[in-house]
């Protein structure tokens, strides 16, 4: 893999975002295919290298949850060896459902953390809202920070690296 470009605060945005279209394919998950390979880096990601859950098919290393059935899912592949990069869901609760497919993963796993007096998702219209979760993101597409700490400290603004 060669060495990551290194992209400035100063650089515009339309020029970041052609690079990330050169550089990476956005899909979303269509076929069972595609959504383990989302269930597989989430398993990878949250199960084996952060340890913050419990692997849901440990044979097939894979971590999925009640809610991606209500989910769309997204995967990003680099486009130059096909390597799934990174991942993201988007959570829509389904009203008519039972608990807790009628509600946020958040409000099923964290309901003590949603005190806001107007934006609580049972204040809200149903259908308006929707939970963006499980972002996992390959380590060989995150920041070097590491290898670049040196660099990164010496430079006064922000940077964000591409493989």
């Amino acid at each position: 893999m060669s060495s990551p470009r290194i992209a400035t605060n100063r650089e515009a945005p339309s020029a970041l975002l052609e690079r990330f279209i050169q550089e990476f394919k956005f899909k979303l998950c269509i076929t069972e295919q595609e959504k383990h390979k989302v269930y597989r880096l989430r398993h990878d990601v949250y199960c084996e290298e952060l340890q913050y859950e419990e692997p849901t098919d440990p044979y097939n290393k894979l971590e999925y949850d009640i809610h991606d059935q209500n989910s769309i899912h997204c995967l990003i592949e680099h486009r130059r060896t096909g390597l799934v990069a990174g991942c993201v869901r988007v959570v829509i609760p389904k009203p008519s459902s039972p608990q807790p497919l009628n509600q946020l993963p958040l409000q099923t796993y964290g309901s003590q953390s949603l005190t806001h007096p107007e934006f609580h998702p049972e204040k809200l219209a149903i259908n308006s809202y929707y939970e963006i979760s499980r972002l996992a993101v390959n380590p060989l597409f995150r920041t070097k920070a590491k290898e670049k700490e040196k660099d990164i400290l010496a430079n006064t603004s922000t940077s964000t690296f591409f493989p």
